[in-house]
């Protein structure tokens, strides 16, 4: 079953952070803890665009 948690999330490197709802216990694994936000969220973060690091996907919404 998924489950929606609020969560505050916190860039470490802009001090900015945000609350979002997130789903947890979606099926999706990783070795490491790990969240994936779109670009608008990494924006208001401050995380993008992005310096000295390879993007594997970006999916453009419509």
């Amino acid at each position: 079953m998924v489950v929606r948690v609020r969560l505050r999330v916190k860039a470490l490197s802009t001090n900015k952070s945000i609350e979002l709802v997130v789903l947890a216990n979606g099926g999706a694994e990783s070795p490491k803890p790990c969240i994936v936000v779109d670009t608008k969220i990494a924006k208001e973060l401050g995380l993008w665009p992005l310096t000295n690091a390879e993007i594997y996907f970006e999916r453009k919404h419509q």
